[in-house]
């Protein structure tokens, strides 16, 4: 897929295009993963698709039984001095997912974060987005941004750095999330 990437949006300075690639596994393939906890039997990172493939796959990976796991991808630095991405102008946060493993859980809940302790949006059920997503196939999910930024959000909309995904996992959960694409959308 092909998208427009830009980091920094000051009012003004520039009009937001229509599509916003923030993570592509190609030409925008800045960022970092992290896990909640210190489980060995969670991991979370870039990985290449297969041979002779360039993109890249963000790849979680759980088998830690009866806990609610949560992983996070950051594609700005955590600093005050970096404004992150400004989702203001857009309508939807679009996602190319695949849930797959030999008992995934029942959904995936998905927020947003801006720097700053607790700084996140409400979580949002993508089961409610796609309630096919956890057929091991892959779904392209258009998340509303009206349920991502509400009145109790901590997150500052002019400043968002990283998705982040959880989810309770069963007493013989062992499964993973790919996730191909994280962009946003004018509707």
């Amino acid at each position: 897929m092909v998208g427009t990437f830009v980091m920094l949006l000051s009012p003004g300075a520039m009009t937001a295009p229509d599509r916003t690639v923030l993570w592509d596994g190609a030409a925008q393939n800045v960022g970092v993963g992290w896990v909640a906890g210190s489980s060995r039997k969670v991991s979370i990172r870039a990985e290449s698709g297969g041979p002779g493939i360039v993109r890249k796959t963000i790849r979680l990976k759980a088998a830690e039984p009866n806990t609610f796991i949560e992983f996070g991808w950051q594609w700005a630095p955590w600093s005050p001095q970096f404004a992150g991405t400004d989702l203001t102008s857009y309508d939807s946060l679009e996602l190319s997912i695949r849930l797959s493993g030999s008992n995934p859980p029942i959904d995936l809940l998905l927020s947003m974060a801006s720097p700053g302790d607790h700084r996140t949006t409400p979580r949002v059920s993508l089961v409610a987005q796609d309630p096919h997503i956890i057929d091991s196939k892959w779904h392209r999910i258009r998340v509303p941004m009206r349920l991502l930024f509400t009145k109790e959000s901590k997150c500052d909309r002019k400043h968002v750095i990283q998705m982040i995904i959880g989810t309770w996992n069963g007493p013989t959960g062992s499964f993973s999330v790919d996730i191909e694409e994280i962009a946003v959308a004018k509707s």
